[in-house]
């Protein structure tokens, strides 16, 4: 086994499968109408943006928040 960093995975998996939802743009078959490829790509990138967002910010101590 090997190790990797799971931001190169994370990567590696986006690519593919933005590679392969546009390689479905071309050809639409019943077998590869490419519908859940988006759905893969939008709930990554709809879950990188929550990540973002729900974030812990530092915490602000009493006496310099004001």
């Amino acid at each position: 086994m090997t190790r990797l960093a799971a931001i190169l995975v994370i990567g590696v998996w986006f690519v593919t499968q933005l590679l392969s939802g546009l390689a479905s743009l071309d050809v639409e078959t019943y077998q590869s109408s490419g519908i859940a490829v988006w759905a893969h790509i939008g709930g990554f990138v709809a879950g990188v943006v929550i990540a973002l967002f729900a974030r812990r910010r530092p915490a602000v101590s009493p006496s310099t928040a004001w």
